[in-house]
């Protein structure tokens, strides 16, 4: 699935095994908005973050305000979805 920032709200997708955020979120609670919906009923999933380094403090800040942890994209990220 892809979508807006203004489809996203209030959107309840089933089945969701991927949430790419091409753009950094901000305010970063839509990062965890977003990336709940991944992993939902049982079910695996992983969120793709691309980060630029002008980025970096606000990851920082997001780690640090949510207590998530944020590694590096695996090579097998396949075997995550």
């Amino acid at each position: 699935m892809i979508a807006v920032e203004s489809m996203m709200r209030g959107v309840d997708v089933h089945m969701v095994s991927c949430v790419i955020h091409y753009d950094f979120p901000r305010p970063t609670q839509s990062f965890i908005s977003r990336s709940y919906r991944t992993g939902r009923f049982g079910r695996s999933g992983v969120s793709i973050l691309f980060v630029t380094n002008e980025d970096k403090p606000a990851l920082d800040d997001l780690r640090k305000t949510y207590s998530v942890n944020i590694a590096g994209m695996p090579l097998n990220v396949a075997d995550y979805l």
